[in-house]
């Protein structure tokens, strides 16, 4: 029986690209942290065939102090929230939220059914009873109290794995947390 999270991750060679989540937090949410390897659609007609259409990436080969600009596939990020918590380095996009904070970005030319999405995050490790996630998004609808779903990475709060977490934008889970079995610590990736 598959399960929800078995198809989060699809197996592709990595570009060595990869976000880093700076900064020292008590509590750290960030919602859609970047496509990293790439959001992959597959069509009725090319599961035959075994082809797959890249519609986002980014490689991250840019420096932007205040946001994360263009991705190399996908369009312009729209950052919600606070643009100078974003920025770019060759190699690397970043993004730094405080305790009990959160940031989202989102690629507004993108929308699609049917993907698979690889991403790369390296998270803190936070200590105590507080979590730090990274979440990818799906069903993001921009507004005033935008609704959304996510399937993300959580540790922190005394664990000591790395937990998947799939969640409404309200925050209720849509299932318990599933034990990855990877070591917690900070700079994981």
């Amino acid at each position: 029986m598959r399960k929800w999270y078995q198809r989060v991750f699809v197996p592709v060679t990595s570009n060595g690209k990869w976000l880093r989540v700076l900064g020292s937090f008590t509590c750290m949410s960030l919602l859609l942290v970047v496509l990293l390897e790439g959001m992959y659609s597959h069509s009725p007609a090319s599961a035959a065939t075994n082809t797959v259409t890249v519609l986002a990436s980014d490689s991250f080969n840019r420096t932007v102090a205040s946001g994360w600009g263009s991705a190399t596939a996908g369009g312009w990020w729209t950052v919600v929230g606070s643009p100078w918590s974003w920025s770019v380095s060759p190699g690397a996009g970043r993004v730094t939220v405080g305790a009990n904070g959160e940031e989202r970005a989102y690629l507004s030319g993108v929308t699609a059914q049917n993907v698979n999405v690889v991403e790369k995050v390296a998270l803190p490790r936070c200590s105590g009873s507080t979590n730090c996630d990274a979440y990818v998004l799906g069903r993001y609808a921009p507004a005033y109290s935008p609704t959304y779903y996510r399937v993300g990475v959580v540790q922190g709060a005394g664990r000591a794995d790395i937990f998947l977490r799939a969640q409404r934008s309200d925050g209720t889970n849509l299932g318990n947390d599933l034990d990855t079995g990877l070591p917690a610590a900070d700079g994981a990736v």
